[in-house]
């Protein structure tokens, strides 16, 4: 039984080792840096061996919910695949089941391209059971962030489609491989969302994630930072303003990183 028990730390060891090494090795070269998102998908999925997906979670889904969604929710984040068929559906239209065949590959480039994901960088409020407040005052935030960050492009003729990623959400907490690819998922981000709280510069994880946002992540350099305070939301997490959260019609824009010049 010993032996066995050693046998099987010792897979344990050698298999995590593999994939920080592969990790490692994506985060050392240019190419995984300047690959779209379902490349950098599928290399994630590749370096862990289908255990740790690169998963996204849309906006809508928070508001929707109301709440952040657990990791294994059937309600909450989708692989990229699904993201980029939701982004071409709100620029299209409704598109078939089979999409993925039918698409060309400029259309799905441009639904890429309006992609926005955003890293959530945050402190667990009741750690360790769930990373927000009763009120589900983080997933509110998150939801008014998204609506302001889609107001932003739209000033400046844009669309996007805003994502997250964020632990909770879209990484099995019990997966030493998904830990081990979270420096993947960072890279993969568009921006990165700091939850602002009185000791999170203090906080060597938080500090960890903003050394690899600066090195490796395309908005690192200026993260965004928000807290409870951010929108307006009161100690129950509803606004004190009396409108809503709109969505924003980007039908006739052009896609993020892409000016519309007409």
């Amino acid at each position: 039984e010993a032996l066995n028990t050693f046998t099987s730390e010792l897979h344990r060891s050698l298999d995590l080792a593999e994939t920080r090494a592969k990790v490692l090795n994506l985060l050392g070269g240019r190419s995984f840096r300047r690959a779209g998102l379902m490349e950098k998908a599928r290399l994630i999925d590749e370096a862990t061996r289908g255990r740790a997906p690169l998963r996204l979670l849309h906006w809508s889904v928070l508001k929707s919910v109301g709440e952040l969604p657990q990791w294994s929710s059937n309600e909450g984040a989708e692989d990229v695949s699904k993201a980029v068929q939701r982004a071409i559906s709100k620029k299209k239209g409704p598109l078939s089941s089979d999409f993925e065949a039918s698409a060309s590959r400029e259309l799905m480039a441009k639904a890429e391209q309006r992609i926005v994901l955003v890293y959530v960088s945050h402190e667990w409020t009741r750690f360790p059971h769930h990373p927000d407040t009763d009120q589900h005052v983080k997933a509110k935030t998150l939801v008014r962030f998204a609506a302001w960050l889609m107001h932003q492009a739209a000033k400046q003729r844009m669309g996007c489609e805003v994502f997250f990623w964020m632990d909770y959400c879209c990484l099995d907490p019990t997966s030493e491989i998904g830990v081990a690819a979270l420096p993947l998922f960072l890279a993969a981000s568009t921006h990165v969302l700091t939850w602002l709280t009185t000791d999170f510069d203090r906080r060597c994880w938080s500090m960890m994630e903003r050394l690899l946002a600066y090195s490796f992540c395309p908005g690192g350099l200026m993260p965004f930072a928000v807290n409870e305070d951010s929108f307006g939301l009161d100690t129950n997490g509803e606004s004190s303003a009396e409108e809503d959260v709109a969505e924003v019609d980007f039908s006739s824009l052009g896609d993020a990183g892409e000016k519309n010049t007409a």
